[in-house]
């Protein structure tokens, strides 16, 4: 299976290989250093090409950009210095402008948009100076289906601007004429933006005009012929917007359309005049959800003075442990910040000081690792704070789980190497886990795998706000992420995953809860990526997939409901599930009436699901018609009989391509790699005393700029082959060199090359002395008998500066005495020595001396038992130790050696003569003598002397 698993990947791999290498060829780039080349190059761009400039260009005219092509400033500067009305640059059919200034000198816009991809990482400055202002730095304009994807990293000013942005005449526009608006600054004599028409988020700008940051109503100059359409939105987020007069302007009076605008706690609104001046008439068609504002039934705006903290909050990260940060409960009321936390910043570098910093820390706070560490008892993070790893490991190799994360905390920027047995992470209630590595490395061999990497647990309100950006692997890892016991939960156990790859040895995802929505995630299980579950509980199981790849050993999915919960399973068209087994997806024991599968491209077959061939249509498509399935229901796109129109060659400088069409009007293209370069018979140039020599090929083919350094574009290419070392000097000496010493000066030689040509040559220049080179005479310590020296110098080059070394006196001996042993009764003893603490001379060893042996005496007399009284056995010691008593100890009584009893004597004591009882009387005279003679005498002579005794214990017991 794993075999089969990299033939796919290298498949896949060899696929992506060939889309990028497409995507090479189909894109080109020009480049361009002056305005005709900038025409030139435009006119022969194709869709997704790249113009890209090489110096600062001026242009006297508008530069129409009204394809779908990159104009790439490339750092230089676009100055246009045309008066008229039509602006600098016009973008149309999705083309895009970044990287660089635009210089715009003219009376109306810098740039007019209808329809744009982006502009991103340009700064736009107005600089017209004759009498009016430039109205607009950026103008989406005129057209109910004017489009702008992004403006990104803009910055937009000038002492003749007039509004920065502006949606001009697109007031009954229905979608967003602009999507995205992210860090850009403006600062306006006028207006920052001026907007009336549908705008998304604006997010991390700041907004200056000496009259407003930003004015919304409907248009100003002229009324629309259908007002009643127009509409007027936007959103800010974490903005700065700054007005002379006021922050922001609302005007919808004496017209019809819809004014919708809304902020968040972190925008700030500042006005040297108001924050807000409302000029409405309609309040049923202006909404504001302003932070820190309510809005009043006739839609007036009240800046909120009772703050109701709700459970939304907005964060502030703390910068260091110093500079803290901040988390807002946002105003139930106003959306504005009614509560106010400090979020601190804690530094932690093992097990210990998390749980330290976790039992110091409050709602928000960060612990930020400042190195990796091992630990072996899992630890838990119980409160609403965030570990943030900070891009260090941390390596669990105890025998459960590593981390258990509960009441909303989060984990993030790491790696946690589990070599634990159960999970990697334990979530009963957590907000995220994001940007984390999860490497399980247990030792299958014990018989284990890891049970999970993540784990929700044991709970009907356990729930994983987000996992995002994580990866869940491991060779013993059993399932990436499993719910475990939440099966009886209504709401989704995990909210959202995102950018989440898993390589699991078993399931991918092992769930059994509500999950939400899995979005560019890659799972794979050697037996399922998905093992989607209820039972007879009624227990609810639901997954949603977006762009997601969900690989499997024996199915991608497998499906288990014993016929109770619900299982609703749905995925987009761009989400992919595949398998080395013959079914993508395996059910078993579920009700048909409780399992809803949403799955594109997939065919059922009974109780399994395959990759649908497509093979029969219900719509059989065609330039107008989408091409429907009959099978899976995948619309599978428009059907075009293509033709070949036209065919043009490559070069070295150009990727030629052939162009197709349909009788419909549709076309397409398919590009042709570029050509060889045609190189001339080469220039020589030999080599030097200092050059290598080399020979220079040049290609042939006219405007051949690739791989050109030079700046020169129009120069064609050449490359250096045939190279030839440098040739090094020829010298001769013209004068000789006087070394230096280490108090005298010394001279370099004089030398000059004898090559025609060379001008190398030098002079005697002075060396400095060499000073003294102090050597250390290393001291030789004394011994006990032998003097010593003491520390000396010398010159290693000179005599001078020599410390000779003096003598140190011998030591002599230190004595010391090893004290005599005393023998024991059991142990020998030791006789006194002597030695030197320095040398082994003068040592007078230690000698054994015996042992004493035991010096054993009585303590007690032995006494013997009777058969009544007790005795006792004989007691010893040892005079001088312990180690040889013997207590004395009781004997027992012996007791009586009874004699049964008889008609002459009662029972006694053959030892002692005691008595007891009575003696035997005659017996009756129930058997004559000789009967009972004839029984014993049978007794005896069968049984022996058993016989006897039966006799005894039967007849005589009897009888007598």
């Amino acid at each position: 299976m794993k075999n089969a698993k990299k033939i796919f990947g290298i498949l896949i791999a060899i696929i992506a290989l060939a889309l990028v290498m497409s995507i090479s060829i189909f894109a080109q780039e020009y480049e361009v250093a002056d305005s005709s080349a900038l025409t030139n190059a435009y006119n022969n761009a194709q869709d997704g090409d790249t113009i890209k400039l090489t110096a600062d260009i001026t242009v006297g005219t508008v530069f129409y950009l009204e394809k779908p092509v990159t104009l790439d400033l490339n750092g230089k500067t676009f100055t246009a210095t045309t008066a008229c009305g039509w602006g600098a640059i016009r973008m149309k059919n999705g083309s895009s402008l970044i990287n660089g200034t635009v210089v715009h000198q003219g009376l109306t816009c810098a740039i007019k948009v209808w329809n744009a991809d982006k502009i991103e990482n340009v700064t736009i400055e107005c600089t017209y100076d004759g009498g009016d202002k430039t109205v607009g730095g950026i103008v989406v304009q005129n057209d109910a289906n004017a489009h702008i994807n992004t403006i990104k990293n803009v910055e937009i000013k000038g002492v003749g601007l007039t509004n920065g942005i502006e949606t001009y005449c697109c007031g009954n526009a229905t979608n967003n004429v602009v999507d995205l608006i992210e860090n850009v600054k403006i600062d306006a004599n006028e207006v920052g933006m001026w907007i009336y028409a549908p705008v998304g988020v604006v997010k991390n700008s700041t907004i200056h005009g000496d009259i407003s940051g930003i004015d919304t109503k409907q248009h100003p100059k002229e009324t629309p012929s259908d007002t009643s359409a127009w509409k007027t939105t936007f959103t800010l987020e974490g903005c700065t917007v700054n007005g002379g007069t006021q922050a922001i302007l609302v005007d919808n009076a004496n017209y019809e359309g819809n004014i919708s605008i809304s902020t968040d706690p972190a925008t700030t609104l500042t006005s040297t005049g108001n924050k807000i001046t409302l000029n409405v008439t309609n309040a049923d068609n202006f909404t504001a959800k302003i932070a820190g504002f309510v809005q009043n039934a006739d839609g007036t705006l009240t800046e909120c003075t009772t703050h109701i903290a709700g459970t939304e909050t907005y964060r502030i990260e703390p910068k260091s442990t110093t500079e803290h940060g901040s988390l807002i409960y946002i105003c139930s009321n106003c959306g504005g910040a009614a509560q106010t936390l400090e979020i601190k910043l804690y530094e932690a570098n093992s097990r210990d000081t998390i749980l330290s910093k976790i039992a110091s820390a409050g709602v928000g706070d960060v612990i930020r690792l400042t190195s990796g560490f091992t630990f072996n008892t899992a630890f838990t993070i119980d409160k609403a704070v965030i570990l943030d790893l900070n891009g260090f490991t941390i390596t669990y190799n105890g025998t459960r789980d590593a981390v258990s994360m509960k009441n909303g905390c989060s984990i993030i920027n790491g790696t946690i190497i589990f070599q634990g047995r159960i999970a990697a992470i334990k979530a009963w209630n957590v907000d995220r886990i994001e940007n984390i590595t999860i490497d399980c490395t247990y030792d299958a061999s014990a018989g284990y795998r890891t049970i999970g990497g993540i784990v929700v647990q044991e709970s009907s309100t356990a729930c994983i706000n987000t996992i995002k950006d994580v990866t869940i692997k491991g060779v013993g890892l059993t399932n990436g992420i499993q719910t475990y016991r939440c099966g009886s939960a209504t709401e989704p156990v995990i909210g959202v995953m995102e950018n989440v790859t898993i390589d699991s040895r078993e399931y991918g995802m092992n769930i059994s809860a509500p999950v939400g929505t899995l979005k560019n995630c890659t799972i794979n299980g050697d037996i399922s990526g998905i093992h989607a579950w209820s039972n007879n509980r009624a227990w609810t199981t639901t997954l949603t997939f977006e762009n997601c790849q969900i690989e499997g050993g024996s199915q991608a999915m497998s499906i288990d409901g014993n016929e109770g919960g619900l299982v609703n399973i749905s995925a987009d068209k761009n989400t992919t599930l595949t398998t080395e087994g013959e079914n993508v997806i395996v059910v078993k024991d579920v009700n048909p009436d409780n399992m809803v599968l949403n799955i594109p491209s997939l065919k059922k077959n009974e109780g399994v699901w395959t990759v649908c061939a497509h093979t029969n249509l219900s719509v059989a498509g065609s330039c107008t018609e989408d091409a429907v399935c009959a099978d899976c229901q995948s619309v599978l796109g428009k059907v075009h009989n293509y033709q070949e129109t036209g065919r043009v060659a490559s070069s070295c400088t150009v990727a030629g391509y052939v162009t197709y069409s349909c009788s419909c009007g549709a076309t397409d293209k398919n590009s042709l790699p570029y050509g060889d370069h045609s190189y001339d018979e080469g220039v020589v140039t030999a080599p030097t005393c200092t050059k290598d020599g080399y020979t220079t090929y040049t290609c042939t083919t006219p405007r051949c700029d690739s791989n050109h350094d030079d700046g020169n574009k129009n120069a064609p290419v050449s490359y250096v082959g045939n190279p030839v070392d440098a040739l090094g000097h020829s010298t001769v000496e013209d004068a000789a060199a006087v070394a230096p010493t280490c108090t005298e000066t010394g001279l370099t030689s004089a030398e000059h090359c004898t090559r025609d040509g060379c001008t190398y040559a030098t002079t005697q220049e002075t060396v400095d002395e060499l000073g003294h080179d102090i050597m250390i005479d290393a001291a030789v310590p004394s011994t006990c008998t032998q003097t010593g020296l003491a520390e000396g110098k010398h010159c290693s080059r000179c005599d001078a500066e020599t410390v000779l070394q003096a003598t140190v006196p011998a030591l002599g001996h230190d004595m010391k005495t090893k004290a005599a042993v005393a023998p024991t009764c059991i142990n020998t003893g030791l006789t006194e020595g002597k030695y030197c603490s320095r040398c082994d001379d003068m040592t007078v060893t230690q000698t054994t001396v015996p042992v004493l042996g035991h010096d054993i005496i009585t303590t007690g007399e032995a006494v013997a038992p009777t058969c009544t009284e007790t005795g006792l056995t004989k007691g010893t010691k040892c005079s001088r130790c312990a180690k040889a008593t013997v207590e004395q100890k009781v004997v027992p009584a012996l007791g009586h050696t009874w004699l049964e009893a008889t008609l002459e004597a009662p029972k006694t004591c053959s030892v002692c003569a005691a008595t007891e009882g009575e003696k035997l009387t005659p017996p009756d005279e129930g058997m004559s003598g000789g009967a009972i003679a004839g029984i014993v005498a049978g007794a005896v002579a069968v049984l022996g002397g058993g016989g006897f005794a039966l006799y005894w214990f039967v007849f005589r017991k009897r009888f007598i």
